[in-house]
């Protein structure tokens, strides 16, 4: 627990190395005995007077929230009560010696599973068990444990934490999270066949303890001391343990220290002279030999014993690893940042523009799919009019409105709009049956948007039975002429639009015969169902593996892979680096020879995540790109300290210790101690994820710690294994008390989760530890299986398979079962997904909210992820480490299904895409949801036309099936389907370094993509105005044009500054040129460049969605007295006519700068008052100043601007009035009335100040 007393600006803080840190604090009014306390951040940064000659620390680099108390806040900060977990700028640790006041006393939240730690040791200090530190004894033990090249304090029992870590190293913060494990500490003390037990405490900080920090609890005795008394000159074995140990046999299993005062060997234990000369928490042996008495002095009756403690070890390992990664990616962070930033704009247009761009490739898979999903789709239309016993059972059901009703989630719908949406005519007779179709004799069947007709078969006359009755009408969109028709189609509103088409009406009989559940059994009974399976099956893969085509037509697909392939930058940016794509002969492969370089300027970007990360794992990896065109600074200064060790280097120490053999030796005899088995769980389970748990994203690291994937450590696995199987076998009293107040329950499934999804998701080139994963897997899936009850459930609506389907129930049953998820958790369960919102209000509840979205949601979103991988199809083929880091893709896939079930819980999937870019948007400061970019192209379905299923369309299926489908509500698969699929192409198009203007733009942009018919040409119209397009430029310096890039939108937005005009005004001759020039003056120049980008998305959304303003007629007149005195008529014959979609925007607003001073801002009602329109002259409260401008406009035309903001788009459009009655030649206006008309509308680009001028918030 450590300090409980608010740390003011007198208290004493030092490093390691016992040097002094500088208190300074921010708390504006508190004092507290006189001197001001101090916030948790104000420690961050303060500077430290450090002894050491070489390599000082010389500042506080890190702060943590187990330094403070959720209950001690003032304004959102929190106050300094701790060091726990702080460390200086060279790693070390900042340890709390006196927080320089003992009045003002906060206590810890309780929790139930750190009492045995932190409520024990509040007794303790509370004198309820008597503290003998006074009394004299013949020897004193310390004990202390080797850790690498030092000494430390032995390791003490330790609360279970989950601390929030901030870094700042090179000016920029960097946010970790990082887990204290549980850990129980006792000392046995045995001489002649009897022990004494000493349970150990900390006064001190986590792991920052030193040796008068440790306390040993005499457990029989009730007695405290901070050593262990010797009263005998005789021998002792003292043994370590982490579990409670009730017999002797149990004690002397573990490695023993054997202690004897008369005999007292180096190796186990020395005299020294004063315990206060070695009170720090790392103690070098030089310490150790000047306290040594020598010849001549003093005997002393002060023993240090050395302790083996390889757990320890490894801890302290990880923690030196760990905290090396943090200061180096802190470090680091800035350098990065910066070069995504610089080259953030070039990437968002790039990257648009390779969207559009339509390979061959992408092209031949579109239509691979789009074949079997017509294919099938045809089949399932002959079966109905072909299979005799099904058509009469649809006949017999007699109005269609019996088929659809069953449709409560609108799946049909769902299935129609998109597979329209990826080719309009798609559900066309034409298109599906190109030729006259002739099955039995002449019979045959053919529908139009009019009605649906068969030719009958013949009449069977023998039984009389009717196959088709001679009337061969089946459905006709007029159901009210004079020839009925077989089938009607009554009620239920939703179907009104449905009804006026008949391919639609054949749509949802198809989807729901075939794809709702409602009509399995019957169906069984009339055909060949196992076809029915293999079609459906079909078809479903290939619905999820397509996307759309960006909506712009064959030709126009043709005209901009054309221009594309004929511009220079995008010609090069928009090949595909992946191994599957090069197979495929393309465009770039025709226009350059194969030995030349291409350009992989998006690859580039993409991996800067990757380089970041392995740039601080590994202090000397060289930072490289396949192309030249990235920008980066010449000076960068990546992290490098002599006094820090490379965590690569670390990590091969690591290694070691798991090899040596005295961990897999004391891990074995714990699992054959009689230890209680409650408690036997929850300490393994701390000592597993202390172990193993990933600390940096990287491949290297689970090559070493992988419980699967390392060969080294098989003894991990057998020990995780037991853990399983010994929780499962708990009483369910204990499981659920496990579930509900043990956050260790909670870390560990998340790591053995994940752990399972890091083999079972990929192919690799050596499936070894994919066979132990899915090896350890089924053997719990299987005994879960045994458990689970055989009842059919309904399938759920916007369903995968129903394979998928069946293996996901087993394998969310398998996970849950590992978890140790009882029937009465289950219940908890599905009382939770009832009512997220109101679930913190139930009074019976047994698990937290947090454990309940990671049980109730999450768990089926890793559920489906693995059911789907269990399919060739789907499985990610790693095999070319295309994806760098697989546990970095796992630990990615973790952080969106939980960011993207926040957001559903909270009924927000009408519009997931923006509410994700919110999400990311205000965490952009600070951690990331996805934090490696180089992964989103797989967490997104690899792009286009998806090779692979979406993580996005996984997580977001199951949390609306979890939560919408139990609480039996309808909702419209429609909306939910295009929010996915919009996601994902938000997802693309979203960076970690996307500047903060580019977020209104993106989730519109995608929308557009997904859901619109671009006008035609206007997309290409676009791209000949965009950054990298290669065109003549005038160069006025030289009076010639030449070939280059113009640049447009970049260039008349930086102009506007002197200092950048000077730089370039004329154009670029390459792409090279145009970004680093944004690269090298971005730095206090990001207004005008984030106004260029700002500019470019807002012309190409208007191209999209062909937005735009636009003059409308209106009869305006008042009158008005002129400069001269003279009162004339003023007429208005055009107004400015907003788009209904934008000005019925709940975040519409309109601008209007008359004179081009200043923006006033125009309330919504005037617009309302007149149907949308926008008078520029109303008769009241005129935006001009009449009496004058009636004078100038006589002579000349006179120019404005608008404004509209919304979150669909942002226009500026500059409009030029003009008088009818304009005097050409005369100095003198005479009385003449004004006839003010519109000359000219055009939309123009966004001026730096703008947002100023609107003041806009």
């Amino acid at each position: 627990m450590g300090n409980e007393y608010n740390v003011i600006e007198e208290a004493v803080i030092t490093c390691a190395c016992g040097g002094k840190v500088t208190l300074t604090s921010t708390v504006p009014n508190l004092k507290i005995a006189g001197k001001k306390p101090l916030y948790l951040k104000d420690i961050l940064g303060a500077p430290v007077s450090c002894p050491r000659s070489i390599n000082p620390c010389t500042k506080v680099a890190s702060i943590s929230t187990a330094g403070t108390e959720v209950n001690v806040s003032a304004t959102g900060l929190t106050y300094l009560l701790r060091t726990d977990g702080f460390k200086t700028d060279k790693g070390r640790a900042v340890i709390l010696k006196n927080p320089g006041q003992g009045t003002s006393k906060i206590s810890s939240i309780p929790s139930l599973e750190n009492q045995d730690v932190v409520a024990e040791e509040k007794a303790l200090k509370e004198e309820n068990i008597k503290i003998e530190e006074e009394v004299k004894t013949k020897y004193e033990l310390y004990l202390l444990r080797k850790s690498g090249e030092v000494y430390k304090p032995i390791r003490p029992s330790r609360a279970f934490r989950k601390a929030d870590e901030t870094y700042v190293n090179n000016q920029k913060e960097s946010d970790f999270d990082n887990i204290y494990s549980h850990t129980l500490a006792f000392v046995y003390l045995v001489k002649n066949n009897e022990y004494i037990e000493y349970k150990i405490y900390n006064s001190g900080g986590v792991n920052a303890e030193r040796v008068k920090d440790i306390y040993y609890h005499d457990t029989k005795n009730e007695v405290l001391r901070k050593f262990i008394p010797l009263e005998e000159d005789t021998s002792y074995k003292v043994y370590y343990s982490n579990f409670q140990l009730k017999s002797l046999t149990d004690i002397q299993k573990l490695p023993k220290l054997e202690i004897n005062p008369k005999t007292l060997g180096k190796k186990n234990g020395i005299y020294i002279k004063d315990i206060d000369s070695i009170d720090k928490n790392e103690i070098e042996q030089k310490l150790l030999n000047a306290q040594t008495p020598k010849n001549g002095e003093k005997d002393s009756n002060i023993i240090v014993g050395f302790l083996e403690d390889i757990i320890g070890e490894i801890e302290d390992l990880y923690e030196e690893y760990y905290t090396n990664y943090k200061l180096a990616f802190s470090h680091n962070k800035k350098i990065f940042d910066d070069i995504k930033e610089k080259n953030s704009y070039a990437y968002t247009i790039a990257n648009i523009v390779d969207y559009f761009y339509v390979s061959s490739s992408e092209s031949k898979e579109y239509r691979d799919n789009l074949s079997i999903l017509k294919n099938c789709y045809s089949k399932f239309v002959e079966m109905i009019f072909f299979e005799k016993r099904l058509y009469n059972y649809v006949l017999d059901l007699k109005d269609i409105e019996n088929i659809v009703h069953k449709d409560t989630n609108k799946k049909a719908f769902s299935f129609y709009k998109m597979l329209e949406n990826y080719k309009k005519n798609f559900f066309s007779f034409t298109y599906l049956f190109p030729s006259k179709r002739d099955t039995v004799g002449n019979s045959a069947f053919r529908y139009t948007n009019e009605y649906i007709r068969s030719i009958p078969y013949m009449k069977n006359r023998s039984t009389h039975s009717k196959f088709i009755m001679y009337q061969n009408l089946f459905y006709h969109v007029d159901q009210n002429q004079d020839t009925k028709p077989l089938m009607k189609f009554t009620g239920n509103d939703d179907y009104t639009l449905v009804k006026k088409d008949a391919k639609q009406v054949l749509a949802h009989i198809v989807f729901c015969l075939f794809f709702l559940d409602d009509f399995e059994e019957d169906l069984k009974n009339l055909i060949d169902y196992s076809k029915v399976i293999q079609i459906r099956d079909e078809f479903l893969i290939a619905y999820r593996k397509i996307t759309p085509l960006p909506k712009i037509g064959k030709s126009n697909i043709s005209n901009i892979n054309e221009l594309i392939e004929k511009q220079e930058f995008y010609n090069q940016t928009v090949l595909k680096q992946n191994a599957a794509q090069q197979e495929n002969k393309n465009f770039i492969q025709k226009l350059f020879s194969s030995s030349e370089k291409n350009n992989s300027f998006l690859e580039d970007y993409k991996q800067l995540d990757n380089h970041h990360i392995m740039k601080s794992f590994d202090y000397f990896y060289k930072v490289s790109f396949k192309s030249n065109l990235l920008y980066t600074p010449n000076d960068i200064q990546y992290y490098q300290e002599q006094a820090v060790t490379s965590p690569k280097n670390i990590l091969k120490t690591i290694k070691t210790k798991f090899q040596k053999g005295d961990l897999e030796e004391l891990l074995l005899k714990y699992q054959s101690c009689s230890i209680d088995k409650f408690e036997y769980v929850v300490g393994s389970m701390n000592i597993i994820y202390s172990l193993c748990s990933t600390k940096i994203d990287l491949d290297e690291e689970i090559e070493v710690n992988g419980i699967f994937a390392s060969e080294d450590i098989q003894y991990l696995l057998t020990f995780t294994d037991d853990i399983v199987d010994k929780r499962i076998k708990l009483e369910d009293a204990d499981k659920e008390l496990l579930l509900g107040e043990y956050q260790i329950s909670e870390y560990f499934d998340e790591y053995l989760i994940k752990q399972l999804l890091n083999e079972l998701l990929f192919l690799k080139s050596n499936d070894t530890a994919k066979a132990k994963a899915q090896s350890f897997f089924n053997k719990y899936q299987n005994l879960a299986k045994k458990a689970m009850s055989e009842e059919n459930e309904k399938i759920e609506p916007l369903d995968l398979d129903k394979d998928i389907k069946k293996l996901e129930k087993e394998f969310y049953s398998g996970l849950k079962f590992i978890s140790g998820v009882t029937d009465q958790i289950d219940k908890s369960l599905d009382k939770f997904l009832e009512n997220i919102n109101q679930y913190s209000e139930y009074g019976d509840k047994l698990i937290s909210k947090s454990r309940a979205l990671q049980l109730g949601l999450a768990f089926k979103g890793y559920s489906s992820m693995m059911a789907i991988a269990s399919m060739k199809e789907y499985i990610y083929d790693n095999t070319n480490k295309d994806i760098k880091s697989t546990i970095g893709f796992v630990n990615d896939f973790a952080g969106l299904n939980s960011a993207l079930i926040g957001i559903m819980q909270n009924k927000e999937f009408g519009n997931i895409a923006q509410t994700f870019l919110d999400k990311i948007y205000k965490n952009q400061a600070n951690k990331n949801i996805i934090k490696n970019l180089a992964n989103n192209e797989f967490l997104a379905g690899a792009g286009k036309s998806f090779a692979k299923v979406s993580a996005y369309a996984v997580i977001i299926i199951n949390a609306l099936d979890a939560i919408k489908y139990k609480k039996n509500e309808d909702y419209d698969a429609l909306t939910a389907t295009v929010g996915m699929v919009t996601l994902n192409i938000v997802a693309l198009f979203v960076t970690s370094g996307t500047p903060l203007v580019v977020f209104v733009s993106l989730s519109s942009i995608a929308y557009a993509i997904v859901m619109l018919k671009l006008e035609d040409s206007a997309f290409e119209s676009y791209l000949k105005r965009s950054l990298f397009y290669k065109d003549n430029i005038y160069l006025k310096s030289k009076d010639k044009k030449i070939n280059g890039f113009p640049a447009k939108y970049l260039l008349e937005t930086t102009n506007r500054k002197e200092e950048l005009e000077s730089i370039n005004s004329e154009g670029f001759t390459s792409a090279k040129k145009i970004i680093d020039f944004i690269g090298e003056n971005y730095e206090t120049n990001e207004l005008y460049f984030d106004t260029a980008l700002k500019n470019e998305l807002s012309f190409l959304k208007s191209s999209l969605y062909g937005y735009k303003l636009d003059k409308e007629r209106i009869k305006s007149y008042q009158k008005v007295k002129t400069v001269n005195g003279y009162e004339i008529n003023f007429y208005v014959y055009e107004g400015l006519k907003i788009p209904k979609i934008i000005a019925d925007d709940k975040e519409f607003k309109l601008f209007f700068s008359p004179y081009k001073d200043e923006y006033l801002e125009i309330n919504k009602t005037v617009l309302i008052d007149n149907n949308g329109v926008f008078n520029f002259f109303p008769e009241e409260n005129s935006y001009f100043l009449l009496n004058s401008f009636t004078n100038k406009i006589k002579r000349e035309n006179h120019s404005s601007y608008i404004i509209v903001t919304s979150s669909l788009i942002d226009l500026k459009y500059k409009v030029e009035f003009k008088d009818l009655n304009k005097i050409a030649t005369s100095n003198i206006v005479p009385k003449m009335d004004c006839a003010i008309e519109i000359a000219s509308l055009e939309q123009i680009s966004f001026e730096p100040n703008d947002e100023q001028l609107i003041k806009r918030k």
